[in-house]
């Protein structure tokens, strides 16, 4: 049996209703005015769960998944309406977030996209010239330190109560691809891991 196994289905679980506490940006770390494009983060929110398995029960105490979710507003200066290549379904889709403890310390780097199927060829997206908002989650294993490449995981002594969240990339394929990085914000976690588990949404179907 695949070590990894547990540790896959856990992620499958992703798919819940995401819930949080609310806070506000605090600090900025935004690009440069000179280059054409910006990340900014506005709202953001972030909460502790327990994980179940299929039948909707706890898996014990071992395993956690730390949510986030952002809303994001993406300012595209280049005076036009610029088309960006992704396998997923977003101009956003390299977007990634970066979560740190308290301190700083970086903790795990993860993306929106993780659990979605690829499309087998990319498709163009447009990003509109402007201001746009999108709101932007992420799920994020946390447990005693499994070792697994393939996922993000934080080891479950090093998430502090407060963390900070940072948005990075670029839109690839356009003027826009160069990466660059969004404000920081301080958010406090939400401990959500008293409640039932929600029994997990079914997983869509794969994409042809």
């Amino acid at each position: 049996m695949d070590a990894n196994a547990p540790i896959r289905l856990l992620f499958a679980l992703y798919l819940a209703t995401l819930m949080g506490c609310q806070v506000w940006p605090t600090g900025s770390q935004t690009a440069s005015d000179a280059y054409p494009a910006s990340i900014e983060i506005v709202k953001a929110e972030a909460a502790l769960h327990r994980v179940a398995d299929a039948n909707g029960e706890a898996l014990g105490d071992d395993f956690f998944m730390l949510r986030t979710r952002c809303v994001v507003q993406v300012e595209n200066r280049s005076g036009k309406t610029q088309s960006v290549l992704s396998h997923f379904g977003s101009a956003f889709d390299d977007l990634r977030v970066r979560v740190r403890d308290e301190s700083g310390r970086r903790l795990v780097a993860t993306t929106h996209t993780l659990w979605a199927d690829p499309l087998l060829s990319g498709q163009w997206f447009p990003l509109a010239e402007g201001t746009t908002e999108v709101e932007l989650s992420s799920a994020t294993l946390v447990g005693p330190g499994l070792v697994d490449d393939e996922y993000p995981l934080i080891i479950d002594r090093e998430l502090t109560q407060t963390i900070q969240l940072e948005y990075f990339g670029g839109f690839p394929g356009s003027d826009l691809s160069r990466a660059i990085q969004s404000n920081r914000v301080v958010v406090k976690v939400a401990d959500r891991t008293m409640a039932v588990p929600r029994k997990p949404v079914p997983s869509p179907q794969d994409r042809v």
